[in-house]
């Protein structure tokens, strides 16, 4: 009995061995491995305000919203109903207020999508510039706000309207691109 008893014990042995090595190479088959996927969303904000300020303690821009979204494996951001405050070297703060935004790198430009307002007050003459156009690509490193959709100018006494718009906002400069019309009042 004792050799039959240590063959079925060599059996045995035999058996587990084969069933852990089966085991493990059937997990860590590349075509049956369950993957992890790379964590897609790494903070998620809610009802968040972020403030850049430059070395002097002045606000270089403000940005606000109901909800943000960062992925962390491209660095891509959503902001749901934004609004991005800007100053330029002049003092002036230019507000952007659209449904969506997103930015697809970390420091790249922001897509600002829908119905996009912008609004520029000016420090030196109490002057309000607003325009109103679709789809605005603003770059914070550059300071440049674009859009190839149709835009409107409305000014304490004018009102523009075109189809594409570049401004830089440290120029007091506004170019509309194409199919301008203009409608001026005169002062009162």
């Amino acid at each position: 009995m004792n050799r039959n008893g240590l063959f079925l014990f060599v059996i045995a042995a035999f058996i587990a061995i084969v069933t852990i090595w089966f085991n493990y190479n059937w997990i860590n088959y590349k075509d049956l491995r369950l993957i992890k996927k790379d964590k897609k969303i790494d903070y998620y904000l809610s009802d968040f305000t972020l403030l850049n300020i430059n070395p002097d303690g002045t606000m270089r821009y403000r940005v606000e919203g109901k909800n943000l979204i960062h992925q962390q494996s491209t660095g891509a951001t959503q902001i749901f109903t934004p609004l991005l405050q800007a100053r330029s070297k002049s003092g002036d703060i230019t507000t952007l207020v659209a449904q969506q935004a997103s930015q697809e790198a970390s420091n790249g430009p922001i897509m600002l999508i829908a119905d996009v307002i912008i609004e520029k007050n000016s420090n030196n003459k109490n002057q309000t510039i607003k325009l109103q156009s679709s789809d605005v690509t603003y770059n914070p490193t550059t300071k440049v706000i674009r859009s190839d959709k149709k835009v409107a100018l409305i000014s304490d006494n004018a009102y523009l309207q075109g189809v594409g718009f570049i401004s830089q906002l440290d120029d007091q400069e506004i170019r509309i691109l194409s199919n301008v019309q203009a409608k001026f009042e005169p002062a009162k």
